[in-house]
């Protein structure tokens, strides 16, 4: 009989966590029994994973806002999942998630309990007193769990520093892509050229993010702003809900269009976006946060900046824009250092902390 693998997330709107867990119940589906359970927000991730013949159940109560009472009912609706399954292990992605289901999963008797984080809540942009609060949550949780699976080396050093947990609960294992079917530049250009009536001869400063808080977008406008008054012929195109344009299916096609990758983020994991513009061969610049550094070497494969900086992006893309072979240098060293980020290393990591875990329960 296969081990039964049960994945909890707090919601289903698609992001480097959603992108995480497909990744893994699709290509470990044969090998475990998997089951998918997402918050009440499912979508377009539920009906992804259908497709692909995965099993998924909604938790009704499992929202990304703090309410108490909804936290509570969606700790016994976790319980009562999991003492219906009776899964071997049980993989918690997201903040609120990993919070509710370690809780769950205690009192469910389910001792095999793994989070991923991708990227702390207490790291983000809040208050101290929030922070806090996050900080301490995370502890807490932390107690009910085997493994901790951090997507970056940042993230789990913090986790040592700040005494989250024993250094040993601890992994690092970076998000890793497969090959992509990139569209062509001449046809991902023409779309962005007549879907945003823009100019022959535009430079395109591209981003695909959503407008949160922690891709701190209007710095990345601001940076425009400066590098437009110098070279008219920029745009900036940015894909993602809040931005230019709401989402594009299959958004990371049509990375080939942009002749340069923005990520202004003021915190993140360890991000797909950046990994798949990597593959698509183009210059980057990105700030200088979380596992960013991990991916990109300054001056190598991309140029790094410090967070909420407008004249330091605008001035590393102006420095792309006037140096058109050192923009094309960084491209090919970055599709070539994204090698190392696989799909298949980090499946086949995941899958040795599987079995650790089964093997010594």
């Amino acid at each position: 009989m296969n081990t039964k693998l049960l994945f909890v997330i707090t919601q289903g709107e698609l992001g480097g966590a959603q992108r995480y867990v497909f990744d893994l119940a699709a290509n470990l589906k044969g090998a475990y029994e998997i089951t998918v359970v997402i918050g009440t927000d499912a979508q377009p991730l539920k009906g992804k994973l259908q497709n692909a013949g995965i099993d998924v159940l909604v938790a009704n109560n499992l929202v990304r806002d703090i309410r108490p009472l909804n936290d509570l009912l969606a700790i016994l609706e976790l319980k009562k999942i999991s003492l219906n399954l009776k899964p071997d292990i049980i993989h918690l992605n997201s903040s609120k998630a990993g919070v509710i289901g370690s809780i769950a999963a205690r009192l469910a008797g389910i001792k095999n309990v793994i989070f991923t984080a991708h990227g702390f809540a207490f790291l983000e942009p809040h208050n101290w007193f929030v922070k806090k609060i996050y900080f301490w949550a995370e502890k807490m949780a932390s107690y009910f769990r085997k493994k901790i699976i951090t997507v970056s080396e940042f993230d789990r050093q913090a986790a040592i520093q700040t005494s989250l947990c024993p250094a040993q609960k601890l992994i690092t294992i970076h998000n890793g892509i497969g090959n992509i079917n990139f569209a062509s530049r001449e046809a991902t250009r023409n779309f962005l050229l007549t879907t945003y009536n823009l100019q022959l001869n535009s430079f395109i400063i591209g981003t695909i993010a959503h407008d949160y808080p922690t891709k701190d977008l209007p710095t990345l406008r601001q940076a425009f702003a400066l590098v437009k008054r110098e070279y008219p012929n920029t745009e900036l195109v940015i894909i993602g809900r809040g931005g230019t344009t709401d989402e594009i299916p299959d958004a990371s096609k049509f990375l080939p269009a942009f002749d340069v990758y923005v990520c202004s983020s003021v915190k993140e994991g360890f991000p797909y976006s950046i990994l798949e513009a990597m593959a698509a061969g183009l210059p980057i610049v990105a700030t200088r946060m979380g596992g960013i550094p991990e991916m990109i070497t300054d001056g190598q494969d991309g140029l790094l900046v410090p967070p909420k900086n407008p004249k330091a992006i605008a001035q590393a893309i102006k420095s792309l824009i006037k140096n058109p072979e050192l923009a094309k240098q960084l491209g090919q060293n970055a599709r070539q250092a994204v090698q190392k980020f696989s799909i298949l290393g980090m499946l086949n990591e995941t899958v040795n902390v599987y079995r650790s875990l089964i093997a010594n329960r």
